[in-house]
């Protein structure tokens, strides 16, 4: 698909323009409907290079210093659920074909895989857990932290949006129940189909120590781990239940019942945080404050109720991360609205280890649950309970209003919603300031930004970067639609 082609798609289905909400304020220009399609122009780049296997996901076309050239089952997982997104969204025939061929070609990519021994184990054992593979599908041999047990339920997950997707678009047709169950959920056992076998590795290994999502500790609870498992679960017990595989359904959502129990655990009532780990086996030892913005990622990439952006479990987790960063990074010095890195205590520099930076990814994120969160509220039309999580809100209560309960619509409750998206439209104008700016880069996401200059740093046009800026860019449309419809108006 050329460029051309991609914006107009772009603007088809990112949702409402800005300037259809006048009273609220607009980022400046159109920078963000500009910038929406250089990053899809990004991830589509990154999706099938050539000269490596078809339905391959490279993490950046970065060979070198440092060498991202490589097929993470979880950064792909990520990526082609925003595929599924636009899969879902496009109405024009041609153009949900494109996105289609795009996701038959992952699922190929992902049966060759997972049939391929590795240093994990074998397609039938641990192999599943296997972290990353060369952009021939073959397996990476080298030293790496194994297993990373959130790529198999990411890639389960985003694997059932497709299949509920395309049984859906094909009219649950005796032919697409054909594709479903030969390749996605055969309901068998042995089984021969993708999701299928990471439903069933993942409800096999719940306890099992694994890799956090940045590769670094090893625990045997990790928050974004245990709760994508938990997600992966439940969705495809609908899935398994839906297709005749009751008895597998039954025994995925006892799984994902264990895992959220799990993850209860890692509760500091004391701090008022979610931990991002408990029970480290293997990994670094400095990430001594357990704050990490994994927990963010993890509120946006599972439908847990429980967990979803808008719980005073994660705006509590928010407000401890924003308050680290802030004194952090000089870039942030005097910054009401600071860069997001990975982790206070992070030292991976994008090459080598140093000083870690803020990360283009965690930024956004935080923009994404101020987006989430506003939209909550609006769409229940549902009162502020500012107690619940007093550090985050008593940040965006207006001067002097000490108010536990903030009523809908009233001037408080509309101030304090404004504050958030004020916030998290302030964060991506770090964004648009730190982009790529150059002619030949113009709009381009590194992976992180030099923590004094901010400089785009480490590996280039990440395609991470890529997926959670779209990602950003939805949840933003759609809060502004809401909030039009709400009739919430903001100076």
């Amino acid at each position: 698909m050329n460029f051309i082609g991609i914006c107009l798609l772009g603007l088809f289905v990112s949702g409402y323009a800005l300037d259809q909400h006048p009273l609220l304020f607009p980022l400046s220009g159109d920078w963000l409907d500009e910038q929406y399609d250089i990053a899809l122009d990004g991830i589509l780049s990154n999706i099938s290079p050539q000269d490596t296997l078809k339905g391959t996901v490279v993490a950046s076309p970065s060979k070198q210093h440092p060498n991202y050239w490589y097929h993470w089952t979880r950064d792909a997982a990520i990526t082609m659920e925003v595929i599924v997104q636009l899969y879902n969204d496009t109405a024009a025939q041609a153009g949900k074909a494109e996105w289609e061929q795009l996701l038959i070609d992952y699922v190929e990519h992902e049966w060759i895989v997972q049939q391929t021994n590795n240093p994990s184990g074998s397609s039938d054992g641990g192999g599943l857990g296997e972290p990353k593979f060369q952009v021939d599908g073959t397996p990476f041999t080298g030293p790496w932290g194994r297993p990373q047990n959130d790529g198999p339920a990411l890639r389960a997950l985003t694997l059932t949006h497709f299949a509920k997707a395309y049984l859906t678009h094909n009219a649950h047709s005796s032919a697409a129940y054909d594709y479903v169950e030969r390749y996605l959920y055969d309901g068998r056992l042995p089984t021969n189909s993708v999701i299928k076998a990471d439903l069933e590795y993942v409800a096999g290994n719940i306890f099992e120590p694994s890799y956090d999502p940045w590769e670094e500790v090893q625990a045997e609870n990790n928050f974004f781990v245990t709760l994508v498992s938990a997600a992966a679960l439940m969705e495809g017990a609908n899935l398994a239940e839906s297709l005749g595989d009751e008895g597998a359904a039954s025994w995925y959502r006892l799984g994902a019942e264990k895992y959220e129990d799990q993850v209860r655990s890692l509760w500091d009532g004391e701090r008022m945080v979610w931990n991002a780990t408990k029970g480290q086996t293997g990994g670094i030892g400095w990430k001594v404050s357990n704050l990490d913005t994994a927990v963010l990622l993890t509120s946006l990439y599972t439908d847990l109720p429980e967990f979803s952006p808008y719980t005073p479990g994660i705006l509590s987790t928010a407000h401890a991360l924003n308050t680290t960063f802030s004194s952090e990074y000089a870039i942030n010095a005097g910054e009401r609205y600071p860069l997001l890195g990975r982790y206070g205590e992070d030292r991976y520099d994008g090459y080598d280890l140093s000083e870690g930076n803020p990360w283009f990814l965690c930024t956004m994120a935080w923009s994404e649950v101020m987006y989430a969160t506003v939209y909550y509220y609006l769409q229940k039309d549902s009162r502020i309970d500012t107690e619940a999580a007093t550090g985050f809100w008593g940040a965006y209560l207006p001067l002097n209003d000490s108010t536990s309960l903030l009523d809908p619509h009233s001037g408080a409750w509309n101030e304090t919603l404004c504050g958030l998206l004020r916030d998290g439209d302030e964060r991506l104008e770090h964004i648009k300031k730190h982009r790529g700016q150059d002619k030949e880069e113009f709009g381009f996401m590194s992976e992180q930004l030099d923590r004094e200059t901010g400089y785009m740093v480490g590996a280039k046009e990440l395609t991470w970067s890529y997926v959670q800026f779209v990602r950003t860019k939805w949840a933003r449309d759609r809060v502004m639609e809401e909030a039009g419809h709400r009739g919430l108006a903001c100076d």
